[in-house]
């Protein structure tokens, strides 16, 4: 099979997905094509600003520039399919033109549930629409192109960065506790309501919040335990391995949507056989079950129990880290791969050149999101 692959936008969070899967599909026989998505905006935008006379240039603007290259692309190297990992800043006009020459299009969206408006309209767009969120599928079934069909792909971990045996970081960056993310809402809360100083006085802990954190100031008292950057995976994985507890709470997110699938987090700690405590979801139960100890998000008195336990009772906290790493080994993007094959091997769609009233117009594109929007 040959694949038209396009990467994400953005050069941190989605392209850890994009690359583990890259490198799976290669694996595994496929020729890839690559289009890279973020070389093309980031070039398209620093031409624009040179000449653009007042402010930035419209954000569609870029992203319909930087899109327009990937139904020739197609046309001069023929795939079997295009995959698109994300989508966002992916302009539609782009999509639509490989549908009109006849080209079979698979999304991975792989935000969900917080983006699902934005998504869901580009998924009308796909013959295949490939959720990491399994409570959204029939959303997503429902939204995409006539004869085509929706599945559930979960994330995936890859042995080749996350694994027990693989270096550790510098002795400046070890800690006790440790967090590795960006500070959605939701986190800086729970963290905020936390008394790390009994925590430190008690356990004599060294406790991190590392990542992206706009909303930390002083006088805030995580101010003292944060250092704000993006991390590479490479090096994210450097220092769970150095933790002695990992600290995992998915974002929080608006609407109806009770959120029931885990986030690359949870596999790439119990992947580099660390211990973690995560914020209660039921597939992490399911897949897991003891082994990562659960919590209520909203009982901050919950979390600082499990924290104070794991402190206390290292042979413990090492049982659950050894069992956690056995039962994540099959969730791999090699599995994850062959899953993706199969969808599309198996998928009926629509006639050459199709198009239906119902796809995203021809002259918007998605919003681009900030920074924050598409940080773990």
């Amino acid at each position: 099979m040959k694949i038209l692959y396009c990467w994400p936008a953005h050069d941190f969070s989605t392209v850890d997905v994009a690359r583990g899967l890259h490198r799976a599909l290669a694996g595994q026989g496929v020729e890839l094509i690559d289009y890279r998505l973020s070389s093309r905006i980031e070039v398209v935008n620093s031409g624009l600003r040179a000449s653009w006379l007042r402010g930035s240039p419209p954000q569609e603007l870029v992203c319909d520039l930087a899109s327009q290259g990937l139904a020739q692309t197609a046309i001069l190297s023929e795939p079997d399919w295009v995959l698109i990992i994300c989508g966002m800043s992916l302009h539609p006009n782009s999509v639509l033109a490989l549908r009109r020459i006849g080209l079979k299009v698979a999304c991975w969206f792989t935000e969900g549930p917080y983006n699902l408006h934005e998504e869901l309209r580009f998924a009308a767009l796909c013959d295949v629409a490939l959720s990491n969120e399994r409570s959204t599928l029939a959303q997503y079934q429902a939204a995409v192109a006539p004869g085509g069909r929706a599945a559930y792909l979960p994330h995936a971990y890859d042995p080749a960065v996350h694994r027990p045996d693989g270096p550790l970081p510098i002795e400046s960056d070890r800690c006790d506790v440790l967090f590795v993310g960006t500070g959605f809402g939701n986190r800086q809360r729970l963290f905020e309501d936390l008394d790390w100083a009994w925590l430190a006085q008690r356990h004599g802990a060294r406790i991190r919040l590392r990542g992206f954190w706009p909303g930390v100031n002083s006088p805030s008292h995580l101010a003292s335990i944060t250092k704000g950057a993006l991390i590479q995976n490479d090096d994210t994985a450097k220092l769970y391995r150095g933790a002695k507890i990992v600290l995992n709470i998915h974002r929080g997110h608006a609407g109806p949507i009770i959120a029931k699938s885990m986030n690359p987090r949870t596999l790439e700690v119990a992947a580099n056989g660390a211990f973690q405590v995560c914020d209660d979801r039921a597939e992490v139960a399911e897949v897991f079950g003891d082994s990562v100890p659960r919590f209520d998000p909203e009982d901050p008195w919950e979390l600082m129990a499990l924290l104070h336990r794991a402190l206390a009772d290292e042979p413990w906290r090492m049982a659950c880290a050894a069992e956690a790493r056995r039962r994540v080994a099959p969730h791999t993007f090699e599995a994850r791969a062959r899953r993706l094959l199969e969808t599309l091997s198996g998928c009926e769609t629509t006639p050459l050149g199709a198009t239906t009233p119902e796809y995203v117009p021809v002259h918007s594109a998605q919003p681009t999101p900030s920074l924050a929007a598409v940080a773990a």
